[in-house]
């Protein structure tokens, strides 16, 4: 299978009642997802393309592979020059459409610091800090939610990419595991890409923006 205009073609979104394969649109530049070889919209089942396992960081502790986050860094620059649509086909008659990252849902993710790290470091919040901290958080929220939105990919991270050394350009970077694609800052998915877990970043000088 060439790589020549292709992007992520399913995504699982769990917010879906049928639990349906998301197809995206082909873009100018050339993207790496799983080709589909069946698919049971009903069953929310499919086969794909194996991508095989060369992963993004090497070493013990693990360290990113500078050419490979190189890569991945240009993939999200093409990516995001992209005007990507909203709502895409699933099936004839069927569409979905892609959830917003808004300020209630980033607040989920900032509470996340109350609920498991705060605790486990032994630290009980009182409500009236608590409730300071989300307002706090809704504030500071305001200007990246306000900004032009895009594709989130929420889990571009070195587990859910795939070195495809025989493919030409950003090609190599094979994406999985993105059914939680959301709609929201661009900035969102650079960050995730910049801490990619189970690794240590070098410092960024060292790696082109």
């Amino acid at each position: 299978m060439t790589a020549n205009r292709i992007v992520p073609r399913c995504i699982w979104p769990k917010t879906s009642n049928r639990s349906s394969p998301l197809p995206a649109v082909c873009a100018s530049a050339a993207f790496s997802a799983p080709a589909i070889h069946h698919a049971d919209l009903d069953a929310g089942f499919l086969i794909t393309e194996d991508f095989g396992s060369a992963g993004f960081v090497e070493g013990d502790p693990p360290a990113p592979i500078a050419e490979r986050y190189e890569a991945a860094t240009d993939l999200l620059a093409a990516l995001h020059h992209e005007t990507l649509p909203e709502i895409l086909p699933l099936a004839p008659q069927l569409t979905y459409a892609i959830p917003t990252f808004d300020t209630d849902a980033l607040l989920i993710e900032m509470g996340l610091m109350l609920d498991w790290y705060l605790p486990d470091r032994g630290i009980d919040l009182s409500s009236s800090l608590r409730s300071e901290f989300v307002l706090m958080w809704r504030d500071l929220l305001s200007k990246p939610t306000a900004a032009a939105k895009t594709w989130v990919l929420r889990d571009f991270h070195s587990p859910n990419l795939i070195w495809l050394a025989e493919r030409p350009g950003i090609a190599k970077v094979g994406i999985i595991d993105f059914q939680d694609t959301v709609l929201g800052p661009a900035l969102t998915t650079w960050r995730r890409c910049c801490r990619m877990r189970g690794s240590t970043c070098p410092n960024s000088s060292s790696l082109r923006s």
